[in-house]
């Protein structure tokens, strides 16, 4: 089902992608995003600069204010105004390292966007399987490709606890928390990392979880930009310690206390799949093709 009446935008944050940026771009354009609002976090690796060169009509292009950078809440609120004034129908809410996989190929198809009662979209993220030797993701993701592109499917319970009982194990393998969809006309509130949202005067919205979309995450791609993610961890953890409750970014916290270089790139491969392992973890469940996952929402 198209409805070419119905504008769908996209909120994308970003801190220092810039080598994932180009690809990120081209997903969004190709699943049928009409408007993109970037959000820079204070990007250093030339980020900044490379959405800046695309801005126009399609691509919107904002520095955080460096007031929200120190306060979650002011961050929250800038980025719910930014969303509110989009002028879309829906916006969906992702990060650079994601991209959303429309069982069709089309977000629009979806008939979930054509509830008038329903006011977010709850979509289901898991990590791709990384590698040392290869490139993860094929040079661009569509339907054709669903079935092989290989995630991580499990959801260990007590995660947190699961990892200090056995820190062997590694982080990718647990799928992270789900990201939004919004009807912005409807919300009063974002949550920080948009993972839900409230209505006007904190009202409780309308949520069910997509049955035809997935997010493929991409936490880890190679051992530069895991090194380069704890840096700009420490620097935020550092200057801005207020940002976070006590018990919050508990995994950053954990990757900010490795205390070498050697250490960086220990929990690097551990997240790595070596080629003999696939087959196992593959017949155990552990690792699904994006196309199965999608096969198997509800």
């Amino acid at each position: 089902m198209h409805n070419l009446c119905m504008k769908i935008g996209a909120l994308l944050g970003v801190m220092d992608e810039v080598a994932l940026l180009p690809r990120c771009m081209a997903h969004l354009k190709r699943i049928g995003v009409d408007r993109v609002l970037a959000l820079d976090g204070g990007s250093t690796d030339g980020s900044l600069e490379l959405l800046q060169a695309r801005q126009g009509e399609w691509l919107q292009v904002m520095s955080m204010p460096p007031a929200t950078l120190a306060d979650s809440g002011l961050a929250a609120d800038f980025e719910t105004e930014q969303a509110q004034s989009s002028g879309c129908d829906w916006v969906i809410c992702l990060d650079a390292d994601e991209l959303w996989l429309p069982a069709s190929g089309a977000l629009r198809d979806s008939p979930q966007w054509h509830d008038a009662s329903l006011e977010m979209v709850a979509v289901r993220r898991f990590n791709v399987v990384p590698s040392l030797d290869a490139d993860p993701l094929p040079a661009a993701v569509t339907p054709a490709q669903h079935a092989d592109l290989w995630l991580f499917a499990g959801q260990i319970a007590n995660f947190r606890e699961h990892l200090e009982r056995q820190p062997d194990t590694p982080w990718v393998s647990n799928a992270p928390k789900p990201k939004l969809a919004v009807r912005p006309d409807r919300i009063g509130k974002l949550s920080t990392g948009w993972h839900s949202a409230i209505g006007p005067g904190g009202a409780k919205l309308r949520r069910q979880a997509s049955r035809d979309i997935i997010a493929a995450h991409l936490p880890f791609t190679t051992p530069a930009r895991f090194r380069h993610k704890v840096d700009n961890i420490r620097r935020l953890l550092a200057d801005h310690p207020q940002y976070f409750a006590p018990d919050g970014a508990w995994h950053w916290r954990r990757w900010a206390e490795l205390d070498s270089p050697a250490a960086i790139d220990r929990e690097f491969a551990l997240q790595c799949v070596p080629p003999s392992e696939m087959a196992r973890l593959r017949q155990a469940g552990a690792i699904l093709s994006a196309h199965a996952l999608l096969q198997s929402l509800p």
